[in-house]
């Protein structure tokens, strides 16, 4: 039996022995990688850049009182809409029309003063060309009306103040929008030198939305743009919708701020559904077309400490992590503005794994 076993391992022995090394080496040899390449070329790309924004009524108003008294009515509710004209508010209106009775009586006695001036020159005028009365007593008779009818006209003004003061009590919606909200009660003060509004109103059948643009990018915009004020713009909202109609820009500010460096704008975008309030932040996506730019896909990036690589291909297939510069996202790919030229070749696939200076085995797409 030992004869046997000693004859096996003889065999196996002279088996291994005569196992070319080759063969050994490749069977611990790792496979080349097969990975997708692109050869970078020029092409056009449409890019988004997006913008904290600010949204605005076309008209917010405060609505304060021009009268003072107390707070008798208050007719709207927080949050509601109303119409122009619509009454709002109620001031207690005694004072104001004690006042238009006041300054009515007043009027009514300077009528009569008037009316009495006016017989007085009729008069007199007869009597002093018969010499009766002489050319004094005609000159005090003609400025006493001249006095009546500036009395008058005094007593009219008065009157008209009053009746404006008394309107003063009825508080209307100066537009049509929405209340704000109303920190006053029924039977509160108020004054004209009140610092809180009764209340707020705001416009919101459209809106305008504003947002700053650095230098760099208003500059890079507006060599892009031949008419900057038609540019339609997209809105994204807090939710991340992006909302349902676009706006144009319609205003640019006159110069920069020195503090910030930025330059603001002003979109308007309508508002049919009301949807849009004023005060909300929002986002504002600016698209710009580019031509014959370079374009790599995002898939072939990989982003180290806030810098972008990619791994380009030499003649011996070996591939080189190399840092590019960006100036732009679109879709699927980024706009290359440095580190990259046409006729570089670079991995599309598998980067996430791959090492520098690997060989493989390109597959061009």
């Amino acid at each position: 039996m030992y004869n046997k076993v000693g004859m096996i391992t003889m065999l196996l022995t002279a088996l291994v022995a005569c196992t070319p090394k080759d063969q050994a080496d490749n069977s611990n040899r790792q496979p080349i990688p097969e990975l997708p390449v692109k050869i970078i070329n020029l092409g056009d790309a449409q890019s988004f850049k997006d913008y904290p924004a600010v949204i605005e009524g076309k008209e917010n108003i405060e609505i304060r009182v021009q009268a003072n008294g107390y707070l008798d009515k208050v007719y709207v509710e927080e949050g509601s809409y109303v119409k122009k004209g619509q009454l709002l508010f109620k001031i207690n209106d005694a004072i104001y029309l004690a006042q238009v009775e006041k300054d009515k009586a007043n009027l009514l006695s300077s009528v009569s003063t008037l009316e009495n001036a006016k017989l007085e020159v009729e008069k007199t005028k007869p009597l002093t060309e018969n010499k009766v009365f002489s050319q004094v007593q005609l000159k005090n008779a003609i400025n006493n009306l001249n006095i009546a009818k500036a009395n008058f006209q005094q007593a009219k003004a008065k009157l008209n103040e009053s009746k404006i003061n008394l309107n003063f009590t009825y508080v209307k919606a100066p537009v049509s929008g929405y209340i704000g909200r109303i920190p006053k009660r029924i039977g509160n003060l108020v004054s004209v030198s009140d610092v809180t509004p009764l209340t707020t109103l705001s416009d919101v059948s459209k809106v305008y939305v504003y947002f700053s643009l650095s230098e760099t990018d208003y500059f890079n915009l507006v060599s892009n743009e031949k008419d900057l004020l038609k540019k339609k713009v997209d809105l994204i909202l807090p939710n991340g919708e992006l909302y349902k109609s676009p706006g144009q820009i319609e205003m640019i500010d006159g110069q920069f701020n020195k503090t910030t460096g930025a330059i603001t704008i002003r979109a308007n975008f309508p508002n049919s559904s009301s949807l849009l309030r004023t005060g909300v932040t929002a986002t504002i996506r600016l698209s710009e077309k580019y031509h014959n730019v370079l374009l790599v896909p995002q898939i072939a990036t990989t982003d180290i400490q806030n810098k972008v690589f990619v791994f380009t291909l030499d003649s011996h297939n070996k591939v080189t992590k190399k840092q590019i510069s960006l100036f732009g996202k679109a879709e699927n790919n980024y706009i290359v503005s440095s580190g990259l030229k046409i006729g570089d070749k670079i991995v599309i696939g598998g980067v996430e794994s791959l090492a520098d200076n690997t060989i493989i085995k390109p597959i061009f797409k």
